[in-house]
């Protein structure tokens, strides 16, 4: 009986060493895989971090990018604005005021209107959000309200200066140049469409004399 007994405990002693080497085992294990997975954590977390900053650098080149060709954009047609405006202001300038009185001041009046409207558009153009979603409408918008106060102004002035000075041909390419100066292409690839100046009546008689006296287009 004292032998039973004895092998008993020993064998459960045993049972109780074997299950504790396997919980020992297990915790080894245990904490063998946690480093790991923090070393995935880190690496994820860091590789998280790097595709943030890719990311907002790129965004900051686009915006960079943009700004510097809106800039450009102003820069352009308003030199062109204002190169019109002043030959405008120049042909006023050699206006017989004397006998001409009323067509000097709707001339005088078709220069303010004008400019003031692109003042309007540079202001325009100024304040407008890059970052907005409607940055392309909202662009558009002003090349389309500029062109149309141009066309308001220079139809009020029509009757007077084409009756007096024979401005017509004159205000019509007044108003072509006006909105070529502000040609906006939105998608890159896309065609710019000019308007065509019209040739002055005299232009088109100097043409047809050098046709028939056989001077264009030969060489000696």
């Amino acid at each position: 009986q004292a032998f039973e007994n004895r092998e008993k405990a020993i064998n459960l002693a045993a049972a109780e060493r074997e299950k504790q080497v396997r919980q020992e085992q297990k915790n080894a294990e245990r904490q063998a895989k946690q480093p790991k997975a923090q070393e995935k954590e880190n690496f994820q977390q860091e590789k998280h971090r790097v595709e943030k900053e890719h990311a907002e650098k790129r965004e900051e080149q686009r915006q960079r990018k943009q700004q510097q060709q809106h800039q450009e954009f102003m820069n352009e047609t308003l030199s062109k604005i204002d190169t019109t405006l002043e030959t405008l202001s120049n042909k006023i300038g050699k206006i017989d005021q004397h006998h001409f009185p009323e067509a000097m001041a709707k001339a005088s009046e078709l220069l303010n209107k004008l400019s003031l409207a692109r003042s309007s558009y540079r202001k325009t153009l100024s304040h407008l959000n890059l970052s907005s979603n409607t940055f392309l409408t909202d662009k558009a918008l002003a090349i389309q309200t500029f062109k149309a106060d141009c066309k308001q102004a220079i139809d009020l002035a029509k009757p007077v200066l084409e009756r007096d000075l024979g401005w017509g041909d004159y205000l019509k390419n007044l108003l072509k140049t006006l909105a070529n100066a502000i040609v906006f292409t939105i998608s890159i690839g896309q065609a710019p469409s000019f308007f065509l100046l019209k040739k002055p009546t005299s232009l088109d008689a100097v043409s047809e004399a050098e046709n028939d006296l056989d001077l264009k287009g030969k060489k000696p």
